[in-house]
């Protein structure tokens, strides 16, 4: 794949592209591009009309940069509007793994020691959305409260694995709202084990 660079006033964003680009993902976009560079061409036609890179134009224009690296796309017309869909499209087909995710971002924040706002310029999430994924969780079962007719109290011996899958799960529990509440205990981390226990039962009584 030739990428070459153009004039930014070259480039001619399409007319009738039907992805709308809120201000957020410009604003995100030119943050990344100015602290990673520009890492990925805006795709054109030859005439140097936008197949794919709206966001990253806007970003560029935003950041008042002179040129940007493009890549000239030698399609039909209708490849070229197919395309222009697909690009859009298949983006929305992929999921997090939050599991993962978390585990990169707790990586992350550890080995450069920033804080939520640091971290949130470096990888577009809201703060309130690292808040919640980086979220501390309880590495002891807490005492149930003293309605001792209503509540019961478990206590579990765990390993240093062991610790660290369940504190893992719960995290990614929580993370996605997969609590059951009882109306008598809102405790999170007795909700999520009565999550996983009763789809045991569940896998069981198949």
């Amino acid at each position: 794949m030739k990428i070459g660079y153009r004039n930014l006033s070259d480039i001619t964003p399409y007319a009738d592209n039907p992805r709308r680009i809120p201000k957020a993902a410009v604003d995100a976009v030119a943050v990344s591009i100015k602290r990673y560079g520009f890492r990925q061409p805006i795709v054109v036609d030859a005439d140097n009309v936008v197949i794919a890179g709206h966001t990253r134009l806007q970003a560029a224009q935003k950041l008042g940069l002179d040129s940007v690296p493009v890549h000239v796309a030698d399609l039909t017309p209708e490849q070229t509007r197919a395309y222009r869909l697909a690009d859009n499209r298949t983006n929305e087909f992929a999921a997090w793994g939050d599991e993962l995710l978390t585990q990169e971002l707790t990586a992350l924040s550890e080995t450069m020691d920033v804080d939520l706002a640091m971290l949130s310029e470096m990888t577009a999430f809201g703060q309130s959305e690292l808040e919640r994924m980086l979220a501390p969780i309880e590495t002891d079962w807490p005492a149930a409260p003293s309605k001792k007719n209503a509540l019961g109290e478990i206590t579990f011996i765990v390993s240093e694995l062991q610790r660290e899958i369940i504190n893992r799960a719960l995290r990614v529990a929580r993370s996605n709202g997969d609590l059951c509440l009882d109306p008598q205990n809102d405790n999170g981390n007795a909700a999520v084990l009565t999550v996983w226990a009763s789809g045991y039962l569940e896998h069981c009584d198949e």
